[in-house]
């Protein structure tokens, strides 16, 4: 990442952005961990390995934990040097107005875009002052690694009340519930709207989603949209409670863990156990549409 002499922060990752957000919070990271505000710092706009950092494949809900950390060690590496610069200015300002100080990078922090003193908060210098002082724009680097001391592994619970009408087979959800232990929620907007979307698109696959295929040649018999049937607005909850457990893990970029996939585990044996209880059958295969569940009913009647 690069502070530049204006203040403006330039963060530099090969994260790529497939949706819930993974771009944003690189720059959300950058600005938390460095003490700016989040509207100094700028994201590249392309991701080309050749000329940033490569994060690995946006997948198996790692990018917080990979892309994420290796700005977040980028962006301390850039505020140590910025300490060190600004605890020199300090030192040969007060020189200018024949004072004597001695100022060290451990006594000072960044808030807000300004160095200050912790013993003295109303002394500080802005971020522009400090790397204009530099002479060139900082530049942060950082290499990490991932430990083994750690199995990062995602924890989930989600419940579902069902109504089913055993004489057309059909399932309808009336209430839905997910709880996710997340570590910290670094963007809890961002967080609810994977979870919810990650119940959505299992859900589809809970009650329609199915690649049907003909026998004989092996050519899929429903390859669109409108045959293969995701879910619509019409299909899916009206509301979805989300609760985010906040559990921060050690491995964790301030104690955060990824949530990309995790949502999309639980809908089905959380439906399946809310049919079994409902009527006393179990669905042990997706989808579960009306005729499994009604050739499953006339076994138990």
């Amino acid at each position: 990442m690069i502070v530049n002499s204006d203040g403006s922060v330039q963060c530099v990752s090969g994260c790529t952005e497939i949706g819930p957000g993974q771009r944003t919070e690189m720059a959300m990271i950058t600005a938390e961990a460095l003490g700016v505000p989040l509207s100094k710092v700028s994201i590249t706009t392309y991701v080309d390995t050749d000329n940033t950092t490569d994060t690995g494949g946006t997948n198996g809900s790692r990018q917080t934990n990979t892309g994420g950390r290796g700005i977040y060690e980028a962006t301390i590496d850039a505020k140590k040097q910025i300490l060190e610069y600004a605890a020199q200015k300090f030192v040969d300002d007060a020189k200018r107005r024949n004072q004597e100080l001695r100022v060290t990078p451990d006594q000072l922090d960044i808030r807000n875009g300004d160095v200050f003193m912790k013993s003295n908060p109303s002394t500080k210098l802005t971020m522009e002052a400090v790397v204009s002082a530099a002479g060139l724009p900082i530049l942060g680097r950082a290499i990490y690694k991932q430990d083994n001391d750690w199995e990062r592994t995602a924890w989930a619970a989600h419940a579902v009340e069902v109504e089913v009408d055993t004489g057309t087979g059909s399932v309808q959800i009336m209430k839905y519930a997910a709880a996710h232990d997340v570590g910290r929620a670094l963007n809890p907007f961002a967080l609810e709207q994977q979870i919810e979307g990650g119940v959505v698109m299992a859900l589809g696959a809970v009650f329609n989603e199915q690649l049907l295929t003909d026998a004989s040649t092996g050519l899929p018999l429903n390859a669109n949209m409108l045959d293969y049937r995701p879910p619509s607005i019409l299909d899916v909850p009206e509301e979805i409670d989300i609760v985010l457990i906040e559990k921060p893990k050690a491995y964790g970029v301030f104690g955060a863990h990824g949530i990309g996939e995790p949502p999309m585990g639980p809908p089905a044996p959380a439906v399946a156990a809310a049919v079994y209880n409902a009527v006393g059958v179990w669905m042990e295969s997706m989808p579960l549409t009306r005729e499994k569940l009604l050739a499953e009913l006339r076994k138990v009647r």
